[in-house]
């Protein structure tokens, strides 16, 4: 049971972390598209 648990709790915090990932990437990616736009 505490298995089952552990493995839930990892695969949640795996798609946590990678959708944490892509808000940063895209915020990387806006930043420097205005700085582009704005020089």
């Amino acid at each position: 049971m505490n298995l089952i648990l552990f493995s839930i709790h990892l695969e949640v915090n795996e798609f946590v972390w990678i959708f944490i990932g892509e808000l940063i990437v895209i915020e990387l990616y806006k930043m420097m598209l205005w700085q582009y736009y704005f020089i």
